[in-house]
């Protein structure tokens, strides 16, 4: 009788075949689709466990890790905005609606996101996580580094400098200052319509340029070089503060700060070193409440809510800040609400089309951005933008409930794709990369992931590219040899 199982194999590999019925006979102890069922069933936990343990390995945090950033951006942004969902210190504000359904998806985007991780983690242990295959000439290695390094350095060269320049000539083409208005909510849009959209995509080149910029410079271990990449960081985001854009500013301080952490091989804090690091993040925050404060002080239409009003009238200038950074912890939960309101009794579902939607506001003619589609059908008529939807707005616009669990799994595969990759590679391209893609997810729980700008595709493109262009430079030098 034959028994039941995986068929057995001789000692060359081959399966051995039963005299009577010339099949594979198979060995005792279950067939191969139990296995794979059972595998599917544990690799979840296990990679999740795994994940966990790599973040606590070494009795030093991996605070970059997906399992610490993207999950924990996740809880603290909705769970913070559930506290303020009382209206607490914010008179204006109105208890969701949808309450109830935002928190059954914050659990399910935490959930995805977890499967997402652990999947990714039991599934990418090999090939992905081992080291490219290199020369084992020292000579040959460091001239390769060489030429990838010249390759980084004239592309983010390149790219600042194109990115600065049209920052300039958009601010000359605008005629202003729009930070400097008096009414910069209204202002700022206005002025974007006046600068162009041409202008307004290349400026945003300077972005990435500076950050591949610092890679290079960290994982040298250069300190001048390190200073002229942080001054650039610091010129690109003035100048993106001068057009009252605040999104992109921080985005670029946070990213290049990151990305340096990273190249220089602190991925792995301890606590004193994370306290340092939540110290830098928490002037970042209230730096950002401070802009906020500016701009409610210099929009008059926001005046009649009666804190705002009382505070200007003082020039609090202690407590417009305060009020900007609870506005901006209630936006998680209350967008979210907006953007159910919306969809689908106002707005068709998406169906995944936001994601792509900011791209085409580079065509003639008027082109809108979800958020703006938010607020025309909802008769909204503060100054300003749109109403951004949030991370589990967007998801929920798109594919529905299901879209709770979708996004964040996808999500949470591919940071720790692009995680592992970083970790193995050890390259100044894919730390940019990785710490780009990884402060673009936890800020998309207040605006979202297409937010309203054409830079999340664009500047995934502009990272991708310099990754690709680094062995087609290294192939090129040795046809050259």
């Amino acid at each position: 009788m034959k028994t039941s199982g995986i068929a057995q194999r001789d000692p060359h590999g081959k399966p051995q075949m039963d005299a009577d019925t010339n099949e594979p006979v198979e060995a005792v102890g279950g067939s191969r689709p139990k296995g794979r069922i059972l595998d599917l069933m544990t690799a979840i936990p296990r990679g999740i466990a795994a994940a966990y343990r790599d973040v606590f390995a070494d009795r030093r945090v991996a605070f970059a890790s997906p399992a610490v950033a993207a999950v924990g951006g996740l809880i603290f942004f909705y769970g913070i905005g559930f506290f303020f969902s009382t209206g607490y210190g914010v008179q204006s504000y109105t208890v969701p609606a949808h309450g109830t359904a935002i928190f059954v998806g914050l659990v399910l985007a935490v959930l995805g996101m977890l499967a997402g991780i652990g999947i990714a983690w039991s599934r990418l242990d090999s090939p992905l996580d081992r080291a490219p295959t290199q020369d084992p000439s020292t000579q040959t290695r460091d001239r390769w580094l060489l030429v990838g390094d010249r390759w980084l350095l004239t592309l983010a060269a390149l790219l600042t400098t194109v990115g600065i320049a049209a920052q300039i000539l958009y601010l000359i083409r605008i005629g202003n200052v729009p930070i400097l208005m008096s009414y910069v909510e209204q202002g700022r849009v206005e002025a974007s319509i006046h600068g162009g959209s041409a202008l307004r995509v290349l400026s945003l080149l300077a972005m990435p340029g500076t950050w591949l910029l610092t890679a290079v410079a960290a994982s040298r271990g250069s300190r001048r070089m390190l200073a002229v990449a942080l001054g650039a960081i610091l010129i690109v985001a003035c100048l993106h503060l001068a057009t009252a854009n605040r999104a992109n500013a921080f985005l670029t301080v946070e990213v290049g700060i990151l990305v340096a952490l990273l190249a220089m091989g602190l991925h792995r804090l301890r606590l004193r070193a994370l306290m340092a690091v939540a110290g830098i993040v928490a002037v970042l925050v209230l730096a950002a409440g401070v802009v906020g404060a500016y701009r409610l002080a210099h929009s008059p239409d926001t005046w009649s809510d009666p804190d705002v009003a009382q505070a200007e009238q003082a020039n609090d200038y202690v407590r417009l800040t305060g009020f900007a950074l609870r506005l901006y912890l209630i936006v998680p939960v209350q967008n979210t609400d907006y953007a159910m309101d919306a969809v689908p009794e106002h707005l068709s579902w998406r169906l995944g089309y936001t994601y792509m939607q900011p791209l085409l506001t580079v065509l003639p003619g008027h082109q809108t951005t979800f958020d703006q589609d938010i607020k025309t059908a909802l008769n909204q008529t503060y100054p300003g933008g749109g109403t951004v939807p949030t991370f589990l707005g967007e998801s929920y616009a798109n594919f529905g409930p299901p879209g709770w669990f979708a996004v964040p799994l996808v999500l949470g595969f591919l940071l720790v794709w692009l995680y592992r990759r970083a970790l193995a590679r050890n390259d100044p391209a894919w730390w940019t990369l990785y710490a780009y893609a990884i402060v673009a997810v936890v800020n998309a729980n207040l605006g979202g992931l297409s937010v309203a700008s054409i830079f999340p595709v664009m500047g995934l493109v502009v990272l991708i590219f310099a990754i690709a262009g680094k062995p087609l430079m290294r192939a090129a030098t040795q046809r050259l040899r």
